[in-house]
């Protein structure tokens, strides 16, 4: 038995000792504000910033945000040469302080290529109960395609003349005077779109909970299919030939069929396409 607990007490020796040993591989920054640290769940004071950048264009054929918390507005320019990002970009936080320290920590980085814009907003992976947002305002050449990838705040896009990619989470996608495929893959929030389809263009707008409002010329020509789990489907001002009604879905040719309408509403929500 005592052979047996001085085996024991070795053995946690070496498990102490290499405890020790991983934690001093951890890179810790004692030095930091330990105040940064703590998870904090009162957001009364704001502190905010305002950006401009203008970039021009020549051979760019497209334009694309990475954003993460804030509400996107594009606008389209017909005869535009440069493509300009303003915006506003803001720190809720407990106090003042803390709200004007943590704004350094947001930055909107704005590259140019060869062929494209990319506009990104960069922030630490955790505030820590923190709000960090930033509202882009951009205006740019109708012609140049648009691609979004962001995860909260409301998405405006208008008078465009080119494709239209958008990949959100949460909050609502409005799309006007769009002539171009467009497609749009949302979470949470009801999809408003008037989209001008190309001949031989594609239109698909997906989201999980929220309805879907499409308005297209009633020449339109395209292969159609729509589908809900809990809502309904209405078609107004179109002629649909073939038409395949179930109780979730609706399938159809409209005009001679040479492009592609494709809509779902996931868990939650209405689709409504009307004729213009």
């Amino acid at each position: 038995m005592k052979n047996i607990m001085i085996s024991v007490g070795i053995m946690l020796c070496l498990l102490t000792s290499i405890g020790f040993t991983a934690c001093n591989d951890v890179d810790v920054n004692y030095n930091a504000d330990w105040g940064d640290w703590t998870p904090i769940s009162d957001l009364d004071f704001e502190s905010s910033d305002s950006f401009s950048e203008e970039i021009d264009v020549e051979n760019h054929t497209r334009m694309r945000l990475h954003g993460i918390n804030g509400e996107i507005s594009i606008t389209g320019v017909s005869g535009a040469d440069s493509v300009v990002i303003s915006g506003t970009k803001r720190v809720e936080s407990n106090s003042i302080q803390d709200a004007n320290r943590h704004l350094e920590n947001i930055t909107v980085d704005v590259q140019s290529s060869a062929n494209e814009v990319l506009v990104e907003t960069i922030q630490p992976p955790s505030t820590w109960g923190r709000q960090y947002s930033v509202d882009y305002t951009i205006t740019l050449p109708t012609y140049m395609e648009v691609q979004l990838d962001t995860v909260n705040g409301d998405i405006t896009i208008q008078s465009m003349d080119n494709d239209i990619a958008v990949d959100h989470t949460n909050g609502n996608v409005s799309l006007t005077e769009i002539a171009g495929s467009t497609e749009v893959d949302l979470v949470n929030g009801t999809i408003d779109s008037e989209v001008v389809l190309p001949l031989g263009g594609t239109i698909d707008l997906y989201t999980v909970n929220g309805n879907i409002n499409l308005d297209i010329p009633e020449d339109t020509s395209a292969d159609f299919e729509a589908e809900v789990n809990i809502g309904s489907i209405t078609l107004s001002a179109l002629v649909v030939q073939d038409e395949v009604i179930r109780s979730t879905s609706l399938t159809g040719i409209l005009g001679s069929g040479q492009g592609t309408i494709s809509l779902e509403a996931d868990s939650t929500g209405s689709i409504s396409v009307v004729g213009f």
